[in-house]
């Protein structure tokens, strides 16, 4: 066979599998609304395990190695997961898939739409608009001139953005949802070339790339609001000695080449996105839920220690701690705090009711499906599977 035959013979494949994972996301579709009808829970771990051993036992017959394809697994299974989700979600707060109005931080080619679009490529008819600040994107959710907003909240290296969690402190929105979005950052310019003398990126792609950035001598550095926008300025100076960092879909946008990519200290880098809306969402209880809150505490010695013991009092578990310093010079400290918990749940409602008595104020941001689903691994008995005993 010629590597033309090759190469149709790999598509055909392609074209199959993709076939294949099709009908089983709509036979997923139909086992969600057995599962509602009849009130099993969404997911059956012990089945997770025996279907995982069965992939690699399989896998092994056709020369696949265990670990690549307990990476296929999960995302099949994360995927299946996502949709029976998002399917309950809707059916409980009766949501259908009508069409949307959604906000995003940036421009065209930013990460931020990027996540959107992933977020909502189920969903028909999607119209995004993008707004220079995050003060725009939620002021615009408020009015009702969109219908929901996505925001980055934090990244693996650079922390919580305060200023996002300070203005849904200070508005009547909801964090209705959370995603995390892989970051890949490449080095942007114009076909032409010439000696690198600007840069241009975000603050946040700066704290991503410093490694790299720092193996450019004489280098000037100029901060944007977004990295898309930098990809943007560099199309419009039209000069071939400044460069962008942002992402290689912000590149073809703006006909920009890709000068080298994975410019990151760590690729890979994981965001983690926000979905806004003006109403809160009921979360299904069987779904495995995460509550956002902000509280403030009284300015006496170990108050906040009485605050986190609530906590431990009634079994919840903390996920994410962080203080800030109110806006406006007031000399009081905020606390952000996730926890695992549905804030409809009884044991939650308990320790609301508690936390009010020992915390100067509290604000519940949000209660939406989480994302830290464990997952489950093959077993002893399929990773020794073939390996010969010691004696």
């Amino acid at each position: 066979m010629t590597l033309a035959d090759l190469r149709l013979e790999i598509n055909r494949l392609d074209k199959e599998l993709l076939s294949l994972l099709g009908r089983r996301r709509k036979i997923a579709a139909q086992v969600i609304e057995v599962k509602r009808e009849t009130g099993r829970p969404v997911r059956d771990e012990l089945r997770e395990q025996e279907l995982l051993n069965s992939w690699v036992q399989s896998g092994e017959e056709e020369g696949l190695d265990p670990y690549f394809v307990s990476r296929i697994f999960h995302e099949v299974v994360s995927d299946s997961l996502r949709s029976q989700q998002t399917y309950l979600q809707n059916h409980l707060n009766q949501r259908g898939n009508t069409p949307k109005k959604v906000a995003y931080h940036g421009v065209e080619g930013s990460y931020c739409v990027l996540a959107a679009r992933e977020i909502y490529a189920s969903a028909p008819e999607i119209e995004f608009k993008g707004y220079p600040s995050f003060e725009q994107v939620l002021g615009a959710v408020q009015s009702g001139e969109v219908d929901e907003a996505v925001i980055p909240v934090e990244n693996d290296d650079y922390g919580r953005l305060p200023e996002v969690f300070h203005l849904l402190a200070e508005s009547s929105l909801s964090i209705i949802g959370e995603t995390r979005y892989r970051v890949d950052h490449a080095l942007l310019g114009l076909p032409e070339s010439a000696p690198l003398r600007t840069l241009l990126c975000s603050p946040f792609a700066f704290a991503d790339c410093k490694s790299f950035i720092t193996t450019i001598p004489n280098l000037l550095v100029e901060h944007l609001p977004d990295s898309a926008i930098a990809a943007q300025q560099v199309k419009e100076r039209g000069d071939p000695s400044v460069a962008a960092i942002a992402s290689q879909e912000a590149g073809q946008i703006y006909g920009l080449k890709v000068l080298q990519r994975e410019v990151s200290d760590r690729p890979g880098l994981l965001v983690r996105y926000m979905i806004v809306g003006r109403e809160s969402y009921k979360v299904d209880h069987r779904i495995p839920s995460k509550t956002s809150l902000i509280l403030s505490t009284p300015r006496s010695a170990g108050s906040l220690v009485d605050a986190l013991l609530v906590f431990r009092e009634h079994s919840i578990n903390l996920t994410r701690l962080e203080s800030r310093t109110a806006r406006g010079g007031e000399e009081r400290q905020l606390f952000y705090l996730d926890f695992e918990g549905n804030v409809a749940s009884e044991t939650v409602q308990n320790a609301l009711r508690r936390l009010d008595q020992v915390s100067a104020t509290y604000k519940v941001l949000g209660c939406y499906p989480s994302l830290d689903l464990p997952r489950v691994a093959v077993s002893v008995d399929e990773r020794n599977r073939g390996k010969p005993h010691s004696s």
